[in-house]
């Protein structure tokens, strides 16, 4: 495969699955193959994660691996919502 935007979503799986522990652990903890898990790591095989499995990881781990990869292909970003408080926060102290 050489579509780079497949390249970086299969290293952000796999990045996902380093993040929630193991293959075995996500294995147990939420009932996927350990032959699944390792086709979702792996960057030769062609299978991508369910979106329901990215959400269940991406909120295990709190990082959203994914979903940033999904989010730059759209020309979007991911924001954190708690940085976005402070900013407004040291804007409006700023100001006063």
């Amino acid at each position: 495969m050489t579509n780079p935007f497949f390249a970086r979503l299969k290293a952000a799986q796999r990045d996902l699955i380093e993040a929630c522990g193991t293959i075995r652990r996500v294995e147990e903890r939420f009932n996927y193959s350990r032959s699944v898990i390792g086709r979702w790591a792996d960057a030769k095989a062609p299978d991508q994660m369910p979106l329901d499995a990215v959400r269940r990881l991406e909120e295990d781990c709190n990082i959203p691996f994914v979903t940033s990869v999904l989010a730059e292909v759209t020309g979007r970003r991911l924001t954190d919502p708690e940085e976005q408080r402070a900013a407004a926060v040291c804007v409006m102290q700023s100001h006063a």
